[in-house]
């Protein structure tokens, strides 16, 4: 199929460079480093995969609104991208025990996430970034002294979204607080939780064919 005509060559080189940006802010520290953010990148495009996947064995489940949002499904992946960056390899508890700058500055709360969001969107917002805010959001139009306040207002709505979204989804992944890691295990349960339990199975008849014809 054809791309759409606003997909065009200087937006994807804008793009590629956006994600080579990142990943250069990765440091070289035990986990948190680059290769982490491919692994869940790569992890997330499955589970969303997964998610909108209509047919085969999977009953229609709940995708609490993201199948019918692709400004959520670009947050999701973004989120994976972006959730690690600059991480300095040490624990928020750490950070806030030693007094670290970062902690003084995110006032002790979620600091190693914190950091990461600031970065990313000020790599982002950055002037060279505008044509791809321009396509999805359409700001160029909105920019347009013909379009309507309405239509400007929606385009800086989505705007605020995503970065609600994926603020959201980086902060979740301090698993530092239990209550919000409860919701996420709950959430996770309820829509990924048959597709796991039918994995498992298929996993252990497998292993009990092969014990069988040995």
């Amino acid at each position: 199929p054809r791309w759409p005509s606003r997909i065009t060559p200087r937006l994807v080189s804008r793009l590629r460079q956006y994600v080579l940006v990142i990943c250069e802010n990765y440091r070289t520290v035990p986990y948190h480093d680059v290769e982490h953010a491919y692994h869940v990148f790569l992890s997330a495009n499955k589970l969303l995969d997964l998610l909108l996947r209509e047919g085969g064995r999977r009953r229609a489940g709940p995708t609490f609104g993201i199948k019918s949002d692709p400004l959520a499904q670009l947050a999701f992946l973004f989120s994976a991208l972006v959730h690690d960056v600059d991480h300095r390899g040490i624990s928020n508890r750490q950070l806030v025990l030693e007094s670290d700058d970062l902690a003084i500055l995110y006032n002790d709360q979620s600091v190693a996430e914190q950091r990461s969001l600031a970065v990313a969107f000020a790599v982002w917002m950055m002037p060279e970034y505008g044509v791809l805010r321009g396509v999805l959001f359409d700001e160029d139009a909105a920019l347009e002294e013909k379009k309507k306040d309405d239509d400007r207002n929606r385009n800086r709505e989505e705007h605020f979204k995503f970065r609600k979204l994926v603020i959201d989804l980086v902060l979740v992944t301090d698993i530092a607080s239990p209550e919000r890691t409860q919701i996420v295990k709950s959430k996770w349960k309820e829509a990924f939780g048959e597709v796991i339990l039918t994995a498992n199975l298929n996993q252990r008849k497998g292993t009990k064919r092969g014990g069988g014809s040995g």
